[in-house]
């Protein structure tokens, strides 16, 4: 039996639907008088997760199951086989066979998949000829008993290879692959046209106000270099202030852009927006701020209408431990005070708390004195330092 063989091959179909994916392999041996004999070998499915998860998602999941249960069957057989995937979903065969950029999900999951198999294996199959779709939309036992598809596979793989279904996958639309990441830009309007690129790194800064005057120093630059007017005096309190509003803007258009877009189109905020309650609008500068019941008291604008910022923030966590060292380190309601005459922080105490606990001056002060304990040796250990 041994000399008839020809080749052996696993054929392993995977797909999926909203309740689960799954994948089913099978035995395709060609003897030399020119038979070809099927047989079932195993399937496994899984639910699908409780989060919501696209289709698309879900049937690269069956892939992956499909190739991780492959290739331990593989493993196995003391014949050497070949391996052939199957899939009916077109957008997971072009994310399988490419090397394009995608988003995490899929990108884990495809160079999973390609370390285990390579592009050349897969290949494309109608909906109606996978057998795999038993596993994921369901059958009858009844049905089930009938069905010869399930025990020796798809009729074409009684076949040769010749009538085996055409994999190329033609006029893919690009908005198929909606997991694929945007383009990248040119190198040199990436700084420009990056929304969450800027000229500085906030996380290798550890004060704010070298930031603002390195900051103002870079403003300046700018503004020289479209001007004919040159100043190299010393920087001047506009130009900090200039800083300032630079980098208040652009954390509220990090974390707040989809509310700055509302109200600059003068349309409601959305219903489930965490700023909502506090009634922002945008000033003459365009700069986020909130209304207070203190609009009618004799109180500068910082008081009445303060700055919104948001307190997962480098630039805040800058801010309050500035505004700190400015009440020479005083305690949470001191600083807290001290913010809240200009900007508002939703769970501000909670941010100030962590700022002051991990302040090296606060807890300099604020440790307590370490007890000496006199070591006590036993009197069995204790040696005379004089002979008698």
């Amino acid at each position: 039996m041994k000399n008839e063989v020809e080749s052996v091959a696993l054929h392993s179909f995977s797909d999926s639907s909203k309740r689960g994916y799954g994948c089913v392999i099978y035995l395709r041996i060609v003897c030399k008088n020119g038979t070809i004999g099927t047989s079932f070998v195993a399937s496994k499915s899984r639910v699908s997760p409780l989060k919501a998860v696209s289709l698309p998602r879900l049937e690269l999941l069956g892939a992956l199951l499909s190739v991780k249960l492959a290739s331990r069957i593989a493993k196995i057989f003391k014949y050497e086989c070949g391996i052939h995937y199957w899939t009916d979903s077109t957008i997971v065969y072009c994310w399988v066979r490419s090397r394009d950029r995608f988003k995490r999900f899929v990108k884990n999951r495809v160079e999973e998949i390609q370390k285990l198999s390579t592009p050349s294996d897969w290949h494309h199959c109608p909906k109606k000829e996978n057998p795999a779709e038993f596993l994921t939309r369901g059958l009858s036992v009844k049905n089930l008993k009938k069905c010869d598809a399930w025990g020796n596979g798809t009729h074409w793989l009684h076949q040769p290879e010749e009538n085996w279904p055409k994999s190329e996958v033609e006029g893919v639309e690009e908005k198929n692959l909606e997991l694929r990441r945007k383009s990248e830009k040119t190198i040199q309007n990436q700084c420009i046209l990056e929304p969450n690129d800027y000229v500085l790194d906030l996380k290798k800064y550890s004060s704010l106000n070298k930031v603002l005057r390195v900051t103002a120093w870079i403003l300046r630059f700018l503004t020289n270099s479209r001007r004919n007017n040159i100043k190299a005096s010393y920087l001047h309190a506009n130009e900090i202030e200039r800083a300032e509003l630079y980098w208040i803007k652009e954390t509220q258009r990090e974390i707040y852009s989809s509310e700055i877009f509302a109200l600059k189109k003068q349309q409601p905020i959305r219903q489930d927006s965490k700023i909502r309650s506090l009634v922002p609008f945008l000033d003459s500068q365009d700069i986020l701020r909130i209304s207070t019941r203190l609009e009618e008291a004799d109180l500068v604008i910082g008081e009445k209408q303060p700055i919104l910022l948001p307190a997962k923030s480098k630039f805040t966590e800058l801010l309050v431990m500035k505004e700190h060292i400015t009440v020479f380190h005083s305690g949470v309601s001191a600083t807290l005070t001290q913010i809240r005459r200009k900007f508002w922080i939703p769970k501000a105490r909670q941010l100030v708390k962590r700022i002051i606990r991990n302040c090296v001056v606060c807890r300099k002060y604020a440790a307590k004195p370490a007890n000496q304990i006199t070591a006590q040796l036993p009197r069995d250990r204790i040696v005379e330092s004089h002979p008698l």
